[in-house]
């Protein structure tokens, strides 16, 4: 997924809280009143697929009313001493925060809790936290489609977690008059609806149990393997498996019969095709390598005969690649259901959303398949 850059953070400009001390034993200056206001910063670009992938709850339903802001602190206020450079140093900021009453749940949050929804900016007395265009600013009574994140706790008082807009603004779609208004595109709010709710990362089911401990366990080890293209084939046979239920199909069947040099190969399975695949890609990247190695021995460029010439072998796909033993990873499972000694997982792989297929073997959960879902650009 290509992304984009938007902007929404805050940085203190001025106006800085003044502590001029005592004059006498009761009086004080007052502080001068302490302003934010909304600058620059950046946050990736959601599309609705990432938005329901990463969001905890898709909810439809409206704020009764709108609280009075208040700063993160125990009282909801700042004391008389406080500066702008304590402001800074103590991460205080300006919030408020409200309970949402959902008509209709698109995304289950499988922990069932109050709606508390924190949108950041306000006005606290004469201290201002001002807001860009791109922050959220919600109306009591205005009815919306809401992409929430939840975060478990409120460090400044320890109290029960609350939800916050995915992707800021992003996750923000108001309803007037059946239409589904967030500040880039709309949709017709049935369709939005019936999008959400068909789409398998809506569908929310891990239950905390051995097996599914095991089986993402096995996925951190396999994507950990695949994105470090540190392929060791001794340990594929404790990963993959070739399984009668689920034959790759007639592309990867091809792709085997070209890479192992097997025409008359009928069926395979994934093991079959993960050995297959990778000795390819292997193979594939020692000889361009190699080409260029060559080349730049030379101090020329890599000819138009020798590219052609590679183009023409079985490893002419592959153009080098990229890939680090250090790279990482990110793993967001959205579901695992089970059937038998068979299980199907859906996670989000980085910007890729994979479903995997693996069975239980002698205690075991291997992978006997995978499939990407997320739509070509």
């Amino acid at each position: 997924m290509n992304k984009k850059t938007l902007f929404s953070s805050y940085l203190i400009l001025g106006l800085a809280a003044l502590l001029v001390g005592c004059l006498s034993s009761t009086q004080v200056i007052p502080r001068e009143p302490i302003i934010f206001s909304g600058e620059s910063g950046s946050i990736p670009e959601m599309d609705i697929d990432t938005l329901i992938l990463e969001s905890n709850l898709v909810v439809i339903g409206k704020f009764d009313s709108i609280p009075p802001s208040q700063w993160n602190t125990p009282d909801g206020t700042l004391p008389e001493d406080t500066t702008a450079q304590t402001v800074w140093d103590q991460g205080l900021f300006i919030y408020t925060e409200q309970v949402f009453q959902p008509r209709e749940i698109l995304k289950p949050d499988p922990q069932e809790r109050e709606i508390l929804v924190r949108s950041f900016g306000g006005q606290v007395g004469e201290d201002i936290m001002e807001t860009s265009n791109l922050d959220v600013i919600y109306a009591a009574e205005q009815e919306y489609l809401l992409f929430l994140s939840y975060y478990p706790d409120r460090v400044e008082d320890d109290t029960p977690g609350y939800y916050i807009a995915s992707g800021s603004i992003q996750g923000v779609y108001k309803i007037v008059d059946d239409v589904a208004v967030s500040y880039r595109d709309d949709w017709p709010l049935s369709e939005l609806v019936a999008y959400i709710q068909q789409s398998q990362l809506s569908k929310v089911e891990i239950q905390n149990t051995p097996d599914t401990q095991a089986i993402m366990n096995q996925l951190e080890i396999t994507t950990t393997v695949e994105i470090g293209c540190s392929f060791d084939f001794s340990i594929f046979p404790s990963i993959y498996i070739n399984d009668p239920r689920y034959e790759v199909d007639e592309e990867k069947i091809k792709f085997i019969r070209m890479a192992t040099e097997n025409p008359s190969l009928e069926t395979a399975g994934y093991l079959d095709y993960k050995n297959a695949y990778h000795s390819w890609w292997l193979e594939g990247k020692r000889q361009w390598e190699e080409l260029y190695a060559k080349a730049r021995a030379e101090n020329r460029e890599i000819s138009e005969e020798e590219q052609n010439e590679f183009n023409a072998s079985k490893w002419g796909a592959y153009r080098g690649g990229w890939c680090s033993p250090k790279a990482s990873s990110k793993l967001r499972f959205v579901s695992i259901t089970f059937n038998e000694d068979m299980a199907s997982v859906v996670l989000g792989v980085n910007d890729n959303i994979r479903e995997v297929n693996l069975v239980l073997v002698n205690g075991q959960w291997m992978i006997a398949q995978e499939n990407n879902l997320t739509p070509s650009p």
